[in-house]
């Protein structure tokens, strides 16, 4: 949730360099986000995987990434499950759509092989998940072709039937609208711990925070977590890396109980200055 994300793919891309790695994409990148990303860095990432199904088709974002050579992943291309807290859509998701089932009917398929079928019509790869054994068989059956009639069709249910609904929507989980095309948010530059304090949920617990007070939360939240990698070595050098270890997962576990359970924010900063100190003790020896 940080804006340095230029830094960090070309940081990412020097493992490419190195043959660590073979390729490197995005997730969830809109065109303005991914136009940054290609002006500050000037690289152009492989792939970029977003939400895309007959109900939302992101056509604009589609035709930009197609523009620039970069491949566009589908996930939840059946729709995805409607989860309370990032729920964008009201009502059924595409495999209940007449049209798609119709279709299917035609081909002898189901509503789900349709879809698929449809978005590799597209030149788009599709990720769809199942812990359903047949289901899953079903999902490798989509190599048949859809008259360009039928996908007309379905590309154009959202102008035709229904407005165009994103089933994952982040605004009122994070604290602001990661999609947005027309500001490159967040707007600052702390991090996701810079936008825990800004979400809703944490303003009803602790109030309304001033920048200083911000600044100073941020500040403190970071180099708790920062501070033991001075120390933890020694510590480990002379009582040993295990009993160390073991001393700081139980210190993390304790903070981490006081900070999720905190009511105010002395309670907040207590649990992440010994959850902070701890996760330092025992990462640091882990890695060790």
């Amino acid at each position: 949730m940080s804006k340095r994300y230029p830094d960090t793919f070309k940081a990412m891309k020097q493992r490419e360099a190195a043959g660590q790695t073979r390729m490197i994409g995005v997730s969830n990148f809109n065109i303005l986000k991914l136009k940054r990303l290609i002006n500050e860095s000037g690289i152009v990432p492989a792939a970029n995987q977003v939400e895309m199904n007959p109900f939302f088709p992101q056509s604009d974002l589609v035709t930009f990434c197609k523009s620039r050579g970069i491949q566009v992943i589908a996930h939840c291309p059946l729709g995805g499950a409607l989860a309370p807290q990032v729920a964008g859509r009201n009502g059924n998701g595409p495999l209940h759509d007449p049209l798609i089932n119709y279709i299917a009917a035609i081909h002898r398929k189901t509503a789900a092989q349709v879809i698929l079928a449809w978005i590799i019509s597209e030149g788009i790869c599709v990720v769809p998940k199942s812990s359903n054994v047949e289901r899953i068989k079903e999902n490798f059956d989509v190599c048949f072709p859809l008259a360009m009639a039928e996908q007309e069709l379905i590309g154009t249910i959202t102008t035709r039937v229904q407005p165009a609904q994103r089933n994952l929507v982040s605004a009122g989980h994070i604290g602001f609208d990661t999609f947005d095309e027309g500001n490159d948010l967040p707007m600052y530059d702390t991090g996701s711990i810079g936008a825990i304090t800004t979400m809703p949920q944490f303003a009803q617990v602790f109030g309304e925070f001033s920048p200083i007070m911000r600044g100073f939360t941020v500040s403190f939240l970071l180099l708790m977590g920062a501070f033991p990698a001075f120390f933890a070595g020694q510590l480990a050098d002379r009582f040993g890396h295990l009993r160390i270890v073991l001393v700081g997962a139980s210190v993390f576990c304790v903070g981490s109980a006081l900070q999720g359970g905190a009511m105010s924010l002395p309670m907040l900063l207590v649990g992440r200055a010994l959850a902070g100190l701890g996760e330092g003790l025992w990462l640091t020896n882990v890695s060790m």
